[in-house]
């Protein structure tokens, strides 16, 4: 999570008393060999800076429900009146041909008062026009826990994707949504 170079460390500990000890310095040096390819991919600025959001109830970014940070994005409708409609978030990334691994990763946070006959919540593998390559995910899930799924993006290397996530709602007044947070494409 830091930048490749030389960087200075030292570990400092504290009692209930208020006594502080502090180690030695020491010099490491980071070599990155990953590089992160999602941009936003925590929501903590605040809003869908680098995503696009579709859909009749439009994905948004919410404060104090997530995985990491402070944000997430919620994705469907969490409150009536539920219409009938997909809402839908994705961001396009392009896996470098030369890459020896690109592994897809994200947290979803789901809720479904239905069942998948009507509603769900997925996430795809979709080409730059939309045409969807692969189904990652596609569940109605009432889970209510941070759940992280990963997934192999190297057979697209070479090739500009779109990692697409939607809520689908039939308008039945059943709500289904989902919170997404640390959404990452990490390559070698």
């Amino acid at each position: 999570l830091v930048s490749n170079g030389s960087h200075t460390i030292f570990s400092k500990a504290s009692d209930a008393a208020g006594n502080v000890g502090t180690s030695a310095t020491v010099t490491v040096t980071v070599s990155n060999t990953s590089t992160q390819l999602i941009k936003n991919g925590g929501f903590d600025t605040g809003n869908l800076t680098s995503w696009n959001a579709s859909g009749a109830y439009l994905p948004f970014v919410t404060t104090g429900h997530a995985q990491a940070g402070p944000d997430s994005a919620q994705v469907g409708a969490s409150s009536l009146p539920e219409l009938v409609s997909d809402s839908a978030l994705y961001q396009t990334v392009t896996i470098p041909s030369t890459a020896t691994k690109a592994t897809l990763y994200f947290w979803y946070w789901a809720s479904s008062a239905d069942t998948i006959a009507n509603d769900w919540q997925e996430a795809q593998v979709q080409s730059s026009t939309g045409t969807t390559l692969a189904q990652v995910m596609k569940i109605c899930s009432n889970t209510q826990k941070w759940t992280q799924v990963s997934y192999n993006l190297l057979p697209y290397k070479g090739q500009t994707v779109r990692i697409y996530f939607n809520t689908h709602q039939n308008g039945n007044g059943n709500l289904t949504y989902m919170y997404l947070d640390s959404v990452n494409v990490w390559v070698q």
